[in-house]
């Protein structure tokens, strides 16, 4: 009876590790802003080595920018994109992070064109991050 217990410990750990690892490539799911609406996205990061390689070849990116640091009212930064599925569109998107100069309170953007006023009045920087993910835009947020 005590040889089937290491038997059933392993198989244990095989199925969470397994559990784990497809949480770790799965999709996430989360909103993201687009010329002033939310829509839902499915996003994938790249692995780093992918990421680089195509940041190094490709001018085709969209971006998809994000406040890590900026929890505006204390809920989370909602990540804004600079496209949707239609014309001209890539899969791909570069991660670029916004920075809050100082004497700026860090707040939610909700348009590529509200960014880049932001960056014109000396409000933000913009830093390229070596991120790149695949995303799928799922469909409006309700």
């Amino acid at each position: 009876m005590h040889h089937k217990r290491p038997a059933v410990i392993l198989a244990f750990g095989i199925v969470i590790l397994a559990g784990v690892m497809m949480a770790a490539n799965s999709d996430s799911d989360r909103s993201t802003y687009f010329g002033g609406q939310q829509f839902r996205v499915s996003a994938k990061p790249l692995d780093a080595a992918s990421a680089s390689a195509i940041i190094a070849r490709s001018s085709q990116l969209h971006t998809l920018y994000m406040s890590d640091g900026c929890d505006p009212n204390g809920r989370q930064f909602v990540a804004v994109t600079d496209a949707i599925e239609g014309d001209s569109y890539s899969p791909l998107w570069r991660g670029v992070q916004i920075e809050f100069n100082p004497g700026y309170p860090c707040h939610q953007f909700r348009s590529e064109n509200e960014i880049t006023s932001a960056v014109k009045t000396g409000e933000i920087s913009l830093n390229p991050t070596g991120y790149v993910y695949r995303c799928r835009v799922i469909g409006p947020d309700k």
